[in-house]
């Protein structure tokens, strides 16, 4: 896949709009999270539902595929828990209501429903259907480290491409970073690392490009929710049309609903 595709496709998989429908018509699927329904240890059930939520992906991203739909779901609740986990510590030594951990995920409300639904650690079941749906809805490898920990719009954007870029079914490319064996990151390794790749970006000179997206980034913030999603869809269409320069002094936006962007946009 043509790496210019494989960033647009990165994306448009990460846009709002597209993420809550795909994390509505997860939970529309009780047989993938809902551990307490005997659905959930239905092999057929699970089947036809991965498939519909590939139906999904595939709108935005051609050569999705199951394993691409579990990738994606394991990432958003990985990252979910992280946020979930920051909550309950706080509450553990919060003086007042102030000092309880705020949530900066966007779709954190989104994902509450899987709240108590963690897939029991090997050992705890006897079940061989349940040890293999756990082993689906974990990411491959506990070694390996998740990269979409995006906390806002922007930072899923920008930050989650290396995770999605890379991804093509043919080669079964996770979303995911092995880390270096014998070594072991711990959250004053992360933030270090975010820290100097910050340091990194701010050290750059900035050009018209970065003074036009803080432009943009600006009137975003001061439009309504769907204004400002139908505005994203709209915006990346722009950019994906130009970087295969089909662009021209003739192109001009017209009134489709937003639905014929999301399918027709990758045609």
């Amino acid at each position: 896949m043509d790496l210019s595709k494989k960033k647009i496709y990165s994306e448009y998989l990460m846009n709002p709009q597209f993420l809550k429908e795909f994390i509505d018509m997860y939970r529309s699927f009780p047989c993938l999270w809902n551990m307490k329904i005997s659905d959930y240890s239905n092999k057929q059930k699970r089947l036809k539902a991965y498939e519909s939520m590939v139906n999904l992906c595939r709108s935005v991203c051609p050569s999705a595929n199951i394993q691409f739909v579990k990738h994606k779901i394991a990432n958003l609740r990985t990252v979910f828990k992280k946020e979930f986990n920051k909550v309950q510590v706080s509450k553990k030594t919060a003086t007042s209501a102030d000092d309880v951990y705020v949530p900066r995920l966007w779709y954190f409300d989104l994902l509450k429903f899987t709240i108590g639904q963690d897939v029991p650690k090997e050992g705890s079941s006897n079940s061989g259907e349940s040890q293999e749906c756990r082993q689906e809805d974990e990411p491959v490898d506990e070694s390996m480290e998740i990269l979409e920990d995006s906390t806002n719009v922007s930072q899923v954007t920008s930050n989650s491409q290396s995770e999605d870029v890379d991804y093509d079914p043919q080669e079964d490319v996770p979303f995911i970073r092995k880390r270096k064996k014998g070594k072991m990151y711990n959250d004053d390794d992360l933030s270090n690392e975010l820290l100097s790749q910050a340091a990194a970006i701010l050290s750059k000179n900035n050009d018209e490009y970065d003074a036009f997206g803080i432009t943009v980034a600006s009137k975003l913030r001061r439009m309504e929710e769907k204004q400002r999603l139908v505005a994203e869809v709209l915006i990346m269409d722009v950019l994906y049309k130009g970087m295969l320069n089909q662009l021209s002094e003739e192109s001009y936006i017209a009134d489709y609903p937003i639905h014929y962007y999301s399918s027709n946009a990758m045609s």
